[in-house]
């Protein structure tokens, strides 16, 4: 009975990626409620969230041609067919909102040269991380290249979770980049670059013999958390220092952020030696939890 619970709630919640939906979407409205004082709407949070579990689902459906026979990979093939129809389903609701609720296509096209171009950038950025093998030819997409790794991923998730609320929240979608947007923005791509790095000191076995030139391959774990985490975490803190001084915001963004701060820390020293795929996830991409909540939290106490 607890081995049977054991297996299936890792299933549910995490193999089949909904934990990551509910990553996107709490970091979603976090974003909309600081930025624009409102909470997106259910159409923009269903989107962002049937979108993310698709895109983390064919993901992992693409490692299992690599083989393995870690947990993850076992789910992923004894679920397979369900996973093929609710890949189908999922895309049909995602499109199903995005034209007919949302009328995305008429939206993009009159949006300003801009958006255009951070949309196309960050759909091509998203594409792309997975380059499918032509006729026996394997065609290594940029993930194999370490830091652009780590700085693509941190790229679309805060143009996922901070760019898409915030500029089809806008009046009008008439978007502007202003600098409390940009300091926002930015300390969003600091911190889950910071995450997308530690994950990496996971599979450092496995990209060793796949030749995957990660920052935590180069470096070894503990290297990576003291020359790389602990400097980007003093960044990271910096800008939230300027970010509340000169946007007049109240200091409790210090505290939150200063708790958050010294909890990545704490993990960060404590994964290194975690070689458990699901700790990994909900100790590292946890931690997006926590900081969307936080946030959430504070803007909600002295909202009006």
């Amino acid at each position: 009975m607890n081995k049977s619970f054991h297996i299936n709630w890792k299933g549910i919640f995490l193999w089949s990626n909904h934990f990551y939906g509910l990553c996107a979407v709490l970091l979603s409205i976090e974003s909309a409620m600081i930025l624009l004082h409102q909470i997106p709407s259910i159409y923009l949070l269903l989107l962002i969230y049937l979108s993310t579990v698709v895109y983390y689902t064919h993901a992992y459906l693409q490692e299992l041609k690599l083989g393995g026979d870690h947990e993850r990979v076992v789910w992923y093939k004894n679920n397979h067919k369900y996973l093929i129809v609710r890949q189908a389903v999922y895309t049909v609701f995602c499109l199903f909102i995005a034209i007919v609720k949302m009328d995305l296509i008429s939206v993009i096209l009159d949006a300003s040269l801009f958006v255009k171009l951070i949309l196309l950038v960050s759909g091509f950025l998203s594409i792309s991380y997975y380059i499918p093998n032509l006729k026996g030819i394997a065609l290594r997409s940029y993930r194999t290249k370490g830091v652009i790794k780590s700085i693509a991923i941190a790229w679309v998730w805060s143009f996922t979770c901070c760019f898409i609320p915030v500029w089809l929240g806008s009046i009008h979608y008439m978007f502007k980049m202003d600098e409390q947007f940009a300091m926002y923005f930015f300390h969003l791509f600091i911190y889950v670059l910071i995450l997308a790095i530690l994950f990496d000191i996971k599979d450092i076995p496995m990209d060793l013999k796949d030749t995957v030139n990660t920052i935590a391959v180069r470096l070894g774990a503990e290297k990576t958390v003291k020359q790389i985490i602990i400097p980007l975490l003093v960044l990271y803190y910096i800008i939230i220092i300027y970010w509340v001084f000169q946007m007049g915001l109240p200091t409790i963004h210090l505290l939150t952020h200063g708790i958050l701060v010294l909890l990545t820390y704490i993990i960060a020293r404590s994964i290194i030696q975690q070689k458990v795929i699901y700790l990994n996830i909900l100790l590292i991409d946890g931690l997006l939890v926590i900081k969307a909540l936080l946030g959430i939290a504070v803007i909600g106490y002295y909202w009006p």
